[in-house]
């Protein structure tokens, strides 16, 4: 079988995961992502996320590194995750006043919609297929021009620098400071301006507008058609195999996903009756995220804030099964 690009990058961020982190290299990553209250009801309403430009990260060697680029010609949008649940640092960093960690199901390429900045007016979109990578965190002793070659030469030994560039690799460094972080990203590339018309702006606390990127999960456009999964395909077997493997079973985009989505709960519900799975059956919608768990951030009420979101949870039918729990850190984040 053929090699996806993303096969591609991620056999050269292992490389360098093996000579910058070797105690990284064999684990299983699971995918977190740390936000504020506000934010965190925003994604679970609007079922999307909001792509950062990765020049304006929070690590100044990442600016630096890419500086030399042409910006007309190559620009990357970013979505963070942690590898870690429930961590000190990462709830003093990006939920200052309470906050949760969403937990995703993202374990391999998915469809994901970039919606138009006029999407609401035009309903038009671009369809990418991604996965979310590991960042590399290079040792902090040389400049950012070194570690370009660094990562030029990785790529060169990898063998696969006819198919992938220098930039295609770049949005995955970071300085090792911030390794703490353990962090994923999910990129996507603005090539010769293709993201052009999806690019918005926002404007931060300073007044500065910084450019982002709206993200839906699946093919937006498949929500108006007949969902396409058939029910009567999930033997016991056939459930039993996916559990086995850790994989999730998929209801389709469309119109009538909900209805779908019912039948398989009590299709799996019968399965669970009749048979004793030694593995978790997941379900999950597709043109929706696959969330597993949200954690509350350490605060004074956090159990009363994990209840309202549940509540929240049980009022849309693809959050229905979604686990809420509270941090275990004896904490109290204090009042800004």
């Amino acid at each position: 079988m053929e090699k996806t690009m993303w096969d591609k990058k991620w056999e050269i961020l292992k490389r360098m995961i093996a000579k910058e982190m070797p105690e990284r290299q064999n684990r299983k990553f699971h995918f977190f992502h740390y936000t504020s209250l506000p934010v965190l009801f925003s994604i679970l309403e609007g079922n999307e996320f909001w792509a950062a430009n990765v020049r304006f990260s929070n690590d100044v060697m990442e600016e630096k590194m890419l500086r030399l680029d042409n910006l007309e010609a190559r620009d990357d949008y970013i979505i963070c995750f942690c590898a870690e649940n429930d961590m000190l640092s990462q709830w003093r960093g990006y939920c200052h006043n309470g906050g949760a960690a969403i937990q995703l199901n993202l374990h391999y390429p998915q469809t994901y919609s970039i919606l138009h900045a006029d999407f609401d007016e035009t309903g038009n979109y671009i369809v990418y297929e991604n996965t979310p990578l590991p960042v590399v965190y290079l040792s902090s002793d040389t400049d950012a021009n070194s570690k370009r070659k660094e990562v030029d030469h990785t790529i060169i030994a990898s063998g696969y620098h006819d198919d992938v560039n220098l930039e295609d690799i770049l949005p995955y460094m970071k300085n090792g400071y911030f390794y703490e972080e353990k962090e994923l990203r999910l990129v996507f590339s603005n090539i010769n301006g293709n993201l052009s018309k999806c690019i918005r702006f926002r404007t931060l606390p300073d007044g500065v507008k910084v450019p982002y990127i709206v993200v839906r999960h699946g093919n937006v456009g498949n929500m108006n058609r007949n969902c396409l999964t058939d029910i009567a395909e999930y033997s016991d077997e056939r459930i039993e195999e996916l559990a086995s493997q850790g994989l999730p079973i998929w209801i389709e985009e469309g119109f009538n996903q909900e209805v779908k989505y019912y039948e398989m709960m009590k299709r799996v519900d019968e399965f669970k009756k009749e048979m004793v799975p030694l593995y978790p059956v997941k379900v999950f919608c597709r043109g929706r995220l696959p969330i597993e768990k949200i954690t509350v951030a350490p605060t004074y009420d956090r159990e009363r804030k994990a209840e309202q979101i549940k509540r929240f949870c049980m009022s849309k039918y693809w959050l229905n099964n979604v686990q809420v729990e509270v941090s275990k850190i004896p904490y109290i984040q204090p009042s800004l």
